[in-house]
């Protein structure tokens, strides 16, 4: 079993002590985990931020919505 303290979980949970999120980060990436970003999708439409900011790989996660013919709501993974 792992001996892990509770600071370090704590840290690994609510993030660095110095950095506190404000409601302006909002539409911004966040590092939850060293190397492992998590954002909005705004977010991933500037290049240069990705860039900058060492990213190589992204997952969409997002629920797609269609409307059938009878207006019928219709959520999809692809």
């Amino acid at each position: 079993m792992l001996n892990i303290s509770d600071e370090y979980v704590r840290n690994l949970v609510q993030g660095p002590g110095d950095v506190e999120w404000r409601y302006e980060m909002r539409r911004e990436c966040q590092e939850i985990l060293p190397g492992l970003l998590l954002g909005p999708f705004q977010a991933s439409k500037s290049l240069d931020t990705l860039q900058s900011l060492g990213v190589t790989h992204m997952i969409d996660d997002r629920k797609r919505v269609l409307v059938d013919d009878d207006d019928t709501l219709m959520a999809t993974d692809s």
